[in-house]
């Protein structure tokens, strides 16, 4: 699985803020987002695969996500998100 192109600061602060700053939190997003892509074939894992996973795990929509908006730190509150996800 190719993951070169994702790995960055913004792509890291974006996971760390959409898991609420809980990396068991993060390790699931990233368990449930590398089995999607694999099962669809896919060999490079890109934001949007977690933007789609964090949809489906959260009941929030794909285009309004840590993964997607600009100014994710002020348009989403960890905190909230944290309960969202539990």
């Amino acid at each position: 699985m190719n993951i070169d192109e994702l790995v960055t600061p913004d792509f890291l602060a974006r996971l760390d803020h959409a898991c609420s700053h809980r990396w068991g939190l993060v390790i699931e997003l990233l368990i449930k987002t590398l089995v999607e892509v694999k099962v669809s074939g896919k060999n490079e894992l890109e934001a949007n695969d977690f933007a789609v996973q964090f949809a489906a795990q959260t009941g929030t929509l794909m285009r309004s996500s840590p993964f997607t908006a600009p100014d994710f730190l002020t348009a989403f509150d960890s905190q909230r998100l944290f309960e969202i996800n539990s």
